[in-house]
């Protein structure tokens, strides 16, 4: 699973004895402490969205500086490391040559233990129809489209390396590659992509704010988010609230992308609505809440940070047949630094094991059901587990900071991912395949299932350049249009394939699989490889 989903859980963890305790306060702090200065307001996540600013004028790609004082870059010459070609693709794989061109038709393609029909977007046959193009929205030119991509730079003690993440510098290289390969194929609407890098870091709110506001300073079309803008999840909402269409690799909280911020949020992870009900909905196909497999009660473990998914998850349960008098439910405040305190915890594995409950679903962080995992094991409490992907916590298991493995062993997690299709040995799906190509013919490591920042990149910018391809005109607010009549797009791992042929579908999410939690290995497996179509 992507190192950035990691890292984003890693940080709602402290447990002390695992990791220098004053690095992370300190760093806490200083985000929560440049956080505190900003006003908030808004959607999900703990803070609000930063106020909203004026966009000013076009302003120039490649001038300010990031966080560290180095010179924002601009990737329209190429970034080194680059090669002049691009892989063809493998056997059993359809589509393009070259990653993302989307100047022509979709051309289909299917993948083993994936939905059917996955397409993504194929070369153009040539330029025709590329006369007389002249500017149709800021960012926009007659040959360019200006985008930012947003590469998750920690600074300081707690860098990149210190969490398995790859370098701003090889972000950048993987994304630049990608960039190129589109460019080479025809670009976008017969516009070459010109990206602005952003080093944002997901732990200094002081930061995200002042990029956020260098980029709509710079009046890009569109962000492509690697992560800075993951974690809290209100951190994103500056630039969407300034009308620039973000492609996020988070969940989306419905109300958020459906209301709030429509139509400038996109995502190929699923709602959070639609990840309540697979857990729910998927869990009870399993046997999860059959008495014959020992369900009595479930424990239902809640923060108040998004009270919106925790209806969700309610809706869910009783669409899945658990009656209120079936749940003991303990719901403690959304802790400002990500971490419950261990007294909360423990006083819900003790109301928990008092109360009989059988089995639990957490919908938190990984730093609250890390310290959940470790008290249940140490009072040899042990109920039988379900996970969504909320706030990425299928993810942070694999981490060498996730839960206690005993007491995680056998968990079960019905999510809309390709989670544990690396572990288990499976076949990379098409989109997958080509990404990978992708890195290789440039030079560039390929993916493994604890290390997929290609596979991010590589599925931010075929939502964007779907989209993009298939807007009936190249503005922003057209984006969603675009992605509405784009069908089945396949993306690569660590996401599931998406479907987008309704109005208003602005996230993933529409496929669902089967995975197990196993301590021999401290890692998923698949446990049917079958795709199933989402309850959404």
């Amino acid at each position: 699973m992507t190192p950035f989903l990691q890292f984003r859980l890693w940080l709602r963890r402290a447990p002390g004895v695992e990791r220098a305790g004053a690095v992370v306060i300190g760093v806490c702090l200083l985000g929560l402490l440049g956080w505190a200065l900003v006003p908030a307001a808004g959607s999900g996540g703990a803070g609000g969205p930063v106020a909203a600013v004026t966009a000013g004028g076009a302003g120039a790609t490649g001038t300010g500086t990031g966080p560290t004082g180095a010179p924002r870059s601009d990737g329209s010459a190429g970034a080194s490391g680059t090669s002049a070609g691009s892989a063809a693709p493998g056997a059993g794989s359809t589509g393009s040559a070259a990653f993302g061109s989307t100047a022509g038709t979709l051309a289909a393609a299917s993948g083993a233990g994936g939905p059917p029909a996955a397409r993504t977007p194929s070369a153009p046959a040539g330029n025709t129809g590329c006369q007389g193009l002249t500017a149709t929205d800021q960012g926009v030119s007659a040959n360019q489209i200006r985008i930012g991509v947003v590469l998750l730079s920690l600074a300081g003690p707690v860098g990149n390396q210190a969490v398995g993440v790859a370098s701003p510098q090889a972000q950048q290289d993987m994304a630049q590659a990608l960039i190129d390969d589109i460019n080479k194929a025809g670009g976008v609407q017969c516009r070459k992509l010109v990206p602005t890098y952003y080093q944002v870091n997901p732990v200094d709110s002081v930061n995200q704010h002042s990029e956020c506001l260098q980029i709509v300073q710079d009046g890009v079309f569109a962000v492509i988010d690697g992560g800075g803008f993951s974690y809290p999840i209100a951190s994103r909402d500056c630039v969407v609230q300034n009308k620039i269409p973000l492609y996020s690799q988070v969940g989306i909280v419905p109300t958020e992308g459906n209301q709030q911020f429509y139509p400038y949020l996109f995502s190929p992870a699923a709602t959070y609505d639609v990840d309540m009900r697979d857990v729910a909905l998927g869990a009870k196909a399993r046997g999860f809440f059959s008495s014959s497999s020992g369900f009595h009660l479930l424990g239902v473990l809640d923060d108040d940070c998004t009270p919106e998914v925790n209806a969700d998850l309610d809706t869910a349960l009783s669409l899945a047949g658990v009656r209120p008098a079936q749940i003991s439910r303990f719901v403690f405040a959304c802790p400002p630094s990500g971490f419950a305190p261990p007294s909360a915890m423990a006083q819900a594995v003790e109301q928990f094991k008092l109360a009989g409950v059988t089995n639990v679903i957490p919908v938190t962080g990984g730093g609250s059901f890390d310290t959940f995992t470790k008290i249940a094991q140490q009072q040899d409490f042990r109920p039988r587990y379900a996970v969504s992907d909320y706030d990425g916590l299928s993810s942070t298991v694999e981490s060498t900071q996730g839960p206690d493995p005993q007491n995680f062993d056998g968990a079960v997690a019905t999510i809309p991912w390709r989670t544990g299709q690396l572990a288990s040995g499976l076949p990379a799906d098409p989109a997958t395949q080509r990404c990978n190509q992708e890195m290789t013919a440039h030079g560039l490591p390929t993916m493994a299932e604890a290390s997929a920042i290609q596979g991010v990149y590589c599925a931010l910018l075929t939502m964007f350049t779907t989209s993009a391809e298939r807007a009936p005109r190249l503005t922003r607010t057209a984006l969603v249009d675009g992605l509405d009549a784009s069908g089945t797009v396949g993306f690569s791992f660590p996401f599931a394939d998406g479907t987008f042929n309704r109005a208003h579908k602005i996230a993933g999410g529409d496929y669902w699989r089967p995975i197990q939690w196993h301590a021999g290995c401290t890692c998923w497996k698949v446990l049917d490889p079958a795709f199933q179509p989402s309850f959404g």
